[in-house]
């Protein structure tokens, strides 16, 4: 599964993503475009509250999406299920 980072982890949320995952990290500052194009097949994106998750970047992303996550803390939670933007909260499948 890949997951992609919008931008940059502390080590510690950093290192257990890529323990699990293949993790691809945009940078400091937010690069809008990095992360378009790195959306496409991801399984999840981590993105802090300053980080749009819009339309445009869902559908970028595809179907296969099943976590956009907003929060602080998305970087230690085992299992992250929430989905905190608008865009994201309109395609919330229930869990299987």
């Amino acid at each position: 599964m890949r997951v992609v980072v919008a931008r940059t982890l502390p080590a510690a949320g950093l290192d257990r993503l890529t323990e699990r995952f293949d993790v691809d990290v945009g940078g400091l500052p937010l690069d809008r475009e990095w992360l378009a194009q790195h959306a496409p097949g991801a399984h999840a994106i981590v993105a802090d509250p300053t980080v749009p998750v819009d339309d445009e970047l869902l559908d970028r992303a595809g179907e296969q999406l099943a976590v956009s996550r907003t929060s602080p803390s998305a970087s230690t939670t085992s299992t992250p299920k929430r989905c905190a933007s608008a865009a994201c909260a309109r395609r919330t499948r229930p869990a299987s």
